[in-house]
């Protein structure tokens, strides 16, 4: 079954608490990531470490100025069902990611929706946010984080069994959102090639 915001929200948690120096650092200028139907291109900013790769998904995380604060770039290509139309596919989505949310762990903020076309594919662009009130710290600071999150969903209607899903994400503490978020989430978007 198809449960993406479950494996994003783990990943993005986690992935940042655990990298250390012995995982590869993207050089500068990043290079373009290819994987089976589809590509992105990292953000060309300093300190960004590939957590994990394969050849249908991959991890990206950057410690922000905060030793709290992460950010994470996720990919995947998984298998869905077949959507006969976009209203279909687009309450897909919206249901899964609902469903797939902890309330004992988010409060959520804002669940928002729009849609889009990426090489004749139709696109779900997600933006969420969620109060943390079990965020993993490095520095034992209390209080809760913020996780937000925008995520581009695209079914590959070339290859209908698959979605296509990246994932630009910053978990920060109140008042400290990076104000180019939905700049760069926008960027890593429209860098998104499907073949």
């Amino acid at each position: 079954m198809y449960r993406f915001l479950i494996i994003i929200i783990s990943l993005t948690v986690t992935a940042c608490v655990q990298m250390g120096p012995v995982l590869p650092e993207i050089a500068l200028p990043p290079e373009r990531i290819w994987f089976e139907s589809y590509s992105i291109l990292p953000l060309n900013e300093v300190g960004w470490i590939i957590g994990g790769r394969d050849s249908t998904r991959a991890m990206l995380g950057k410690h922000g100025e905060s030793p709290d604060e992460t950010n994470v770039i996720e990919s995947s290509l998984v298998i869905a069902p077949i959507y006969k139309d976009d209203a279909t596919f687009i309450k897909f989505v919206r249901e899964s990611q609902e469903a797939d949310t902890n309330p004992d762990r988010f409060n959520p903020l804002r669940h928002e929706f729009s849609t889009t076309n990426k090489d004749d594919n139709p696109c779900v662009i997600s933006h969420l946010a969620a109060e943390d009130t079990q965020a993993k710290k490095r520095s034992g600071k209390s209080g809760d984080m913020i996780l937000e999150m925008k995520v581009l969903t695209c079914y590959h209607v070339r290859r209908e069994v698959y979605l296509i899903n990246v994932v630009y994400s910053q978990r920060y503490y109140q008042g400290f959102r990076d104000p180019k978020f939905d700049e760069k989430a926008s960027y890593i978007f429209d860098n998104v090639w499907i073949k």
